[in-house]
């Protein structure tokens, strides 16, 4: 009985040797529960390698010679560790998943982040700052909460300035963020939206949204109208609401409230909320 309640971690616990006991009781051998384990007062709960971008699920003591020169930080066990990326800050700005964008880059951190992302897998975590005037902001003044985007293209690269073409690929959000003194570099974990079937009020949302952004675009210059006629092949809560997002000016710290909020449904009515207030200014 103790052998078949332990099968699913008899092959864990002789490998970590941060594990003093394992605890059985009457309710894991019925199955409601799991073994406890207990640790000794050195358990880490995870270690990440600055150097070399690996992840481990290991928790080695930090008297162990072999993991000399790592660098230790604590992560829930419960959060899915997806990279170890370099970040780009963006200023005055927020990036949605799955939009093609080139701008100018001419801070050093930055560039310095972008070419070490195309050295690697060409990922990077776009995070906006939370304050504009800041020329050097430190991991404090940065949202937690970003793009996991691929660098498509360095357009064009002077001496102290850089072009480049990103694709947003998923909400991420920075578990820690980590400066080895030229640039940001993040544990990132990526966001998945939560979603709905489609029903009448969903349809109703979508609607909803299509109609102000329609008439928010009548009102503005500044923005091609025909990125209405584009609108047809978003058809998801979530989909839609983070093309409007991108294609409408939002003050920034607006555009992070929609980037955060991973309720699909939340999320197309804070748009909705956004947007009638545009459109009430605008008239």
């Amino acid at each position: 009985i103790i052998e078949e309640t332990l099968q699913k971690v008899m092959f864990d616990v002789p490998s970590d040797h941060t594990i003093e006991k394992v605890v059985i009781d009457g309710d894991v051998i019925l199955g409601k529960s799991k073994p406890e384990f207990l640790y000794n007062e050195n358990r880490e709960p995870v270690v990440i390698s600055i150097n070399s971008d690996k992840l481990f699920s290991k928790r080695p003591t930090k008297d162990d010679a072999s993991w000399k020169g790592w660098s230790w930080i604590k992560i829930d066990e419960n959060i899915k560790i997806s990279e170890v990326v370099p970040v780009l800050t963006l200023r005055g700005f927020v990036m949605f998943p799955s939009v093609i964008l080139h701008f100018d880059i001419g801070r050093k951190k930055s560039i310095l982040a972008v070419k070490e992302a195309m050295n690697s897998n060409q990922l990077i975590f776009l995070a906006t700052q939370k304050r504009m005037k800041d020329e050097n902001p430190d991991k404090s003044q940065i949202y937690n909460f970003g793009i996991l985007a691929n660098i498509k293209q360095i357009i064009s690269q002077n001496g102290e300035s850089m072009k480049i073409l990103v694709e947003g690929k998923c909400r991420a959000q920075a578990i820690e963020y980590m400066d080895d003194g030229e640039f940001l570099k993040a544990v990132v974990s990526e966001k998945n939206d939560i979603e709905y079937p489609e029903d009448a009020m969903s349809e109703a949302l979508i609607r909803k949204a299509e109609d102000l952004f329609a008439e928010y675009l009548s009102a503005s210059s500044k923005i091609p109208v025909d990125l209405i006629l584009n609108i047809d092949s978003y058809r998801k809560l979530g989909k839609i609401s983070d093309y409007i997002s991108s294609n409408v000016m939002l003050d920034f710290k607006d555009k992070q409230v929609l980037l955060e909020e991973l309720d699909t449904i939340q999320r197309i009515k804070k748009l909705i909320v956004f947007l009638s207030q545009e459109n009430e200014i605008a008239n």
